[in-house]
């Protein structure tokens, strides 16, 4: 596993219990407000990541711009990850460098057959 992973994981073993009990118990209800607030089929688009993909040797040699960067690419997906929904990042054409984009569908947890049956729809508009 890269040792910059793994030192990002480790930053849990500062959380106590206590914390981690609180913060599912949060996770329970941002995840059942959130879901009430979704009209009955409707799914969260978004970018999937809020950039293209960065050049990798800066990042494999400054470790500051690597975790900044990190930060910045999971933003878009960690909600998703946090509320516990199911998800499609869609392949959708190029930016700078021509570097790949990707389109984010998102559902509720429970609704995979709706979102595969979205996605697979999008992607035939997306080309």
């Amino acid at each position: 596993m890269d040792p910059r992973v793994v030192k990002r994981t480790l930053l849990g073993e500062n959380i106590s219990l206590a914390d981690y009990v609180e913060t599912l118990a949060a996770r329970e209800w941002l995840t059942a407000a959130f879901e009430a607030t979704l009209g009955p089929g409707e799914l969260v688009l978004c970018p999937t990541l809020p950039h293209v993909a960065p050049r990798l040797q800066p990042l494999l040699e400054n470790e500051d711009l690597f975790f900044q960067m990190n930060g910045q690419t999971l933003r878009n997906t960690l909600i998703g990850n946090f509320l516990n929904w199911c998800c499609v990042s869609l392949p959708c054409g190029t930016g700078t460098d021509g570097m790949p984009v990707g389109f984010l569908v998102s559902a509720p947890k429970h609704n995979d057959d709706r979102l595969l049956a979205a996605s697979s729809a999008l992607e035939a508009l997306l080309g």
